[in-house]
């Protein structure tokens, strides 16, 4: 529980836009996958994870993902500005190159 409390608040920037529930209903699902290492289904997920660690019904978690309006690049951007934070300023003046492998394809961006 303090696990989750502790993930919770580090990924409450990714889901600021949205209401309380659909926010820790999107963190629930994120944790899932990153517990699972792998998203087949939300059906999957909710079977093998999410039924264990909340009361929330699969199609809460159905409804989330079809009716919250989740934009992705809003994640990806913030993440990039995680990122970015990282580099020390005395390498300001210099190009960051961000990497992501998202194990399907992937994908560098230049900052």
């Amino acid at each position: 529980s303090k696990l989750i409390s502790r993930l919770n608040e580090y990924f409450s920037i990714y889901f600021q836009r949205y209401s309380a529930p659909t926010a820790q209903t999107l963190f629930l699902f994120v944790l899932s996958m990153l517990a699972l290492e792998a998203a087949h289904s939300i059906r999957f997920l909710y079977r093998h994870f999410l039924a264990g660690i909340t009361e929330k019904s699969l199609n809460a978690f159905y409804y989330a993902c079809s009716y919250a309006k989740i934009d992705c690049s809003a994640f990806m951007n913030t993440t990039a500005r995680i990122a970015l934070k990282l580099v020390p300023s005395f390498l300001d003046s210099y190009p960051v190159f961000l990497c992501v492998d998202d194990r399907a394809e992937s994908a560098c961006t230049v900052a």
